[in-house]
């Protein structure tokens, strides 16, 4: 039987971070996953949004009414010139242009960039470079190891009950409506770049950076209103973290279910998520 002050550390462990002082966010993109992903999930949290860039004035009027933000720009430094010293300026734009922006943030400022950074090593360690120089508090917005099931999986596991973690898998069967953003039409990479990152980056919550890699991409050819055909990737990664411990990340393209699973001596337990 497990102790009620047991049940309340997990409890606790399974909220979601929240910061001690919230700060004024700016953000800069107006497109999908702002509308569908940002916004609400700032609205929850209550967090306040002052201002919302986009080079279309007209789309980042049209989504700041729906939200109440009260400021709208067109550039970047009509955005740097408003903002407080304090704020977050969260950038979400296609991997390609976070080294064109970066520059102009002012040093020492706080920076979400949406995922991925860059999308070759080369634009990764320019972006690397730029914040360090520019002294920037930067993150890049992972956020599936603050998903509610992985808090509450990894809260299980921080109090004992899993016993000793040896084997943890990710599978994922899910179609991915690319034609959604049409930047990637002229991506060199798509499924692992701006999507699977999402699954190493929740083994690395669970176990650290890895000591070997595997990859496997197998490319399928799907029909989308693009000028071309574009190739989508079904794909399997094997990693070793440790002496003992083997991860195993497997993703098809079709329309069914994501799954997530790690093993204890003691339990296993699947973390599991459908959609149409």
């Amino acid at each position: 039987m497990i102790r009620d002050s047991v049940l309340s550390a997990i409890k606790a462990h399974a909220l979601p971070p929240m910061p001690k002082q919230r700060r004024p966010i700016v953000i800069i993109g107006a497109g999908g996953i702002v509308r569908s992903a940002h916004l609400p999930a700032y609205e929850k949290g209550k967090f306040s949004v002052i201002g919302l860039m986009d080079q279309s004035l007209e789309r980042a009027d049209l989504l700041a009414k729906s939200h109440a933000i009260a400021r709208t720009f067109d550039n970047i430094d009509s955005v740097v010139q408003f903002a407080p010293n304090d704020v977050v300026y969260d950038i979400a734009v296609p991997a390609s242009q976070l080294s064109h922006i970066l520059p102009h943030i002012p040093d020492g400022s706080a920076v979400l960039m949406q995922k991925p950074m860059g999308e070759t090593i080369e634009e990764a360690r320019i972006i690397r470079d730029l914040c360090r120089t520019k002294n920037l508090t930067a993150s890049v917005n992972f956020s599936l190891r603050y998903s509610p099931n992985n808090l509450a999986i990894s809260a299980l596991a921080r109090a004992g009950l899993l016993g000793d973690l040896h084997d943890l898998q990710v599978q994922t069967t899910t179609y991915t409506p690319w034609d959604l953003w049409t930047f990637l039409a002229t991506a060199p990479r798509v499924e692992i770049m701006y999507h699977s990152i999402h699954y190493f980056d929740l083994i690395r919550s669970w176990l650290g950076n890895p000591n070997s890699v595997y990859a496997k991409t197998v490319k399928t050819l799907t029909r989308l209103p693009w000028p071309r055909p574009r190739p989508s990737q079904s794909w399997t990664t094997a990693a070793t973290c440790g002496s003992s411990l083997q991860v195993i990340i497997t993703t098809t393209l079709a329309r069914s279910i994501s799954t997530a699973s790690c093993s204890g001596k003691v339990l296993v337990v699947r973390l599991a998520s459908a959609w149409a």
